[in-house]
């Protein structure tokens, strides 16, 4: 796995989304990144808000954008193997809004709910990043315009991931 940034990434939260030029950075950086990521690119898609507007009714299956694959639905045994770079729009953490996640957040009490809302969202990021990774030969790219997504990076797998240069123009 190689860490790639452009420089200008920035943590994606929902009160910075709130701000439209918080917006308009993300989609400029997003596109940056789209961009420059080597062909074949996957993008795992955790909401379809952060989607660049050429991508529309993206639901239950994958859409293809020379050479870039979105899908919102990460079936287990997807064969990914061919793909050349992944491309995480944001770290995965579950939507609180969810019924289910409300229900468990009362079941389960604060501290272990969160305990289990992070723990959902690291498996969830692992699986999304290392499903383009089948053996120790492969070399993939990831990008993000999140910098959460970059500071999990290392935190979340044992394995071999270097910092790709910082790519400017």
């Amino acid at each position: 796995m190689v860490q790639r940034k452009i420089g200008t990434e920035k943590t994606v939260n929902n009160r910075k989304w709130m701000n439209y030029q918080s917006r308009k950075r993300y989609g400029r950086v997003r596109d940056e990144i789209l961009e420059r990521a080597e062909r074949p690119c996957f993008v795992p898609v955790h909401a379809t808000k952060y989607l660049p507007e050429n991508v529309e009714n993206l639901t239950e299956e994958k859409k293809d954008f020379g050479g870039v694959t979105f899908t919102p639905k990460m079936d287990r045994g997807a064969d990914l193997e061919e793909m050349k770079s992944v491309v995480l729009l944001k770290y995965p953490f579950p939507n609180l809004g969810d019924p289910l996640l409300k229900a468990t957040r009362k079941r389960l009490g604060h501290k272990k709910f969160w305990m289990y809302y992070h723990d959902m969202a690291e498996r969830e990021f692992i699986q999304q990043i290392w499903r383009t990774v089948r053996s120790t030969e492969d070399v993939v790219e990831f990008w993000s315009p999140d910098a959460e997504c970059h500071q999990r990076l290392r935190q979340s797998r044992e394995g071999e991931i270097s910092r790709g240069k910082t790519s400017r123009g």
